[in-house]
């Protein structure tokens, strides 16, 4: 998804110039709104491109500037996410799977012809990408944690990812980094430091799978947990959490206190 502003204004704020209907634009700054028709257009701005504010400048030859500075409004921004995610959910299961027919109801689908387990599968991996999409902010980890677990739970070999979030929470990206035996040796912490200044990450959720289903840390597993942690604490990163899953479900680091 992209965004295309008039203007970028140094770190935190955008312009967005309107030319048409100056009167009504104008009677609506004048009174400390904007126009309904584009609060939309502008806190998507501001979402797709991590901004906090936006001058809507009205402008008409001949007339003076008439602007409105609009604050990121995160409420609206998260409703704007939930309404194009189940869009992108509706138009991929559309385009590729045909036995799934999307629902009345946002969000849910119709079975239209028998479906297999891999089909099931593979469905449940396209809606847990889609809820760790950038910009998602996480504000139930235990849900996030159900998504990390779909993803890695069926590989038959470690996995070593992380979740990049920012200062809010919101998901940066989330990627796979090593493979093979998860241990001291294996987890590099200068490539996770390096990966996590790369998306200028405020904070990271590690998270690896154990094939053999049983999601318990082991102690190698807690001192790879310490050592990123305090390798990312040298640049202002926080781990919030390391994350187990297997078959078996998953099991969170930090609340078992043992961060």
């Amino acid at each position: 998804m992209g965004y295309s502003p008039d203007s970028l204004v140094g770190q935190d704020g955008l312009i967005e110039i309107k030319t048409k209907l100056p009167k009504y634009q104008v009677e609506l700054l004048l009174a400390d709104e904007l126009p309904q028709e584009h609060v939309a257009q502008c806190q998507g701005g501001l979402w797709v491109s991590e901004r906090e504010w936006l001058d809507f400048v009205s402008y008409w030859p001949g007339m003076p500037l008439f602007i409105k500075r609009a604050y990121r409004d995160d409420a609206l921004i998260k409703t704007l996410a939930e309404r194009v995610e189940a869009f992108h959910e509706v138009l991929e299961t559309a385009m590729n799977h045909a036995k799934f027919q999307a629902g009345e109801v946002a969000g849910t689908y119709q079975v239209a012809s028998a479906v297999t387990e891999a089909d099931i599968f593979h469905m449940a991996k396209q809606l847990a990408r889609r809820r760790l999409a950038r910009g998602r902010v996480i504000s139930q980890p235990a849900r996030a944690f159900d998504y990390l677990q779909v993803l890695l739970q069926d590989y038959e070999h470690e996995v070593f990812s992380a979740l990049f979030l920012d200062s809010q929470h919101r998901v940066i990206r989330f990627e796979e980094l090593f493979r093979g035996t998860i241990d001291s040796a294996s987890v590099h912490a200068r490539e996770v430091v390096k990966t996590a200044l790369a998306h200028n990450a405020a904070a990271v959720i590690l998270v690896h799978n154990h094939p053999s289903g049983n999601p318990e840390p082991s102690d190698a597993d807690l001192r790879i947990t310490q050592r990123l942690k305090e390798a990312l604490g040298l640049v202002d990163i926080r781990v919030l959490d390391h994350v187990l899953v297997g078959g078996e479900g998953y099991v969170s680091v930090a609340e078992q206190g043992k961060l």
